[in-house]
């Protein structure tokens, strides 16, 4: 059987560690999908990137170094939790918009590569 890694950027954070050192250590051919939340490296915040402390320009580079081609899954709920339900298809839309643009760094990153 084969099995890969799901990997929690932001509780990687809060165990002292940097994201992209975890990204390298496990490589592409383990680490097959993402977790993705900001944290302040204190609180788990499960908000959406670039509103924690987490360095994401980094995180992209390692990503683009192992070449990965797995999934990214948002786990932002408290960033959801905070607006009126009338407001969530905006702040949904503004989550997918941020999810959107670190896949296409993540792509840009992957073609220099190339």
């Amino acid at each position: 059987a084969h099995f890969t890694v799901c990997l929690d950027i932001g509780h990687v954070a809060l165990c002292g560690r940097e994201p992209e050192d975890a990204i390298r250590v496990l490589g592409h051919d383990r680490l097959g999908a993402l977790h993705v939340h900001d944290v302040d490296y204190i609180n788990d915040l499960h908000t959406i990137p670039y509103l924690g402390r987490v360095n994401w320009s980094a995180v992209v580079d390692a990503l683009a170094d192992i070449h990965y081609s797995g999934e990214f899954t948002m786990e932002s709920d408290a960033f959801l939790a905070r607006y009126p339900n009338d407001f969530l298809p905006t702040a949904t839309k503004f989550m997918a918009d941020t999810t959107k643009y670190l896949a296409e760094k993540l792509e840009a990153a992957l073609a220099e590569k190339a």
